[in-house]
């Protein structure tokens, strides 16, 4: 199986980042590369890489869902008041045990657990 490539948008806390890097996943990461780039341009960027964007803004929701826009996934951590140790226990919970559900699928993670939709 072909490793997941990530994309990071800048509202994720940096911690996320450095996990997954340290689990051995390719990232590419908003803050380091292109601060305060548009969501659009976040969403198209991750999608011209071939890369799962992970996010906390719920707005690409609506550029995927209402305006159509292609994307090869999105990770939306919906965990609002958590450390970033919670964050990072819970994408480690979706990595380690539902790899091969987060690529073309819009994955929520909130306190309720992982809910997975397919895109297109």
């Amino acid at each position: 199986m072909k490793r997941l490539k990530f994309c990071v948008d800048e509202s994720v806390d940096f911690p996320v980042v450095a996990f997954l890097r340290k689990k051995g996943f390719d990232v590419k990461s908003i803050s380091e590369s292109s601060q305060s780039l548009e969501d659009i341009n976040v969403l198209s960027l991750a999608y011209k890489e071939n890369r799962v964007l992970i996010t906390n803004d719920k707005d690409f929701g609506s550029l995927i869902f209402k305006q159509k826009l292609k994307s090869a996934g999105i990770v939306l951590i919906r965990l609002h008041g958590q450390s970033s140790k919670a964050k990072i226990n819970a994408l480690e919970d979706l990595v380690d045990n539902h790899l091969d559900k987060i690529s073309n699928n819009f994955v929520v993670i909130s306190i309720l657990g992982i809910r997975i939709r397919k895109l297109n």
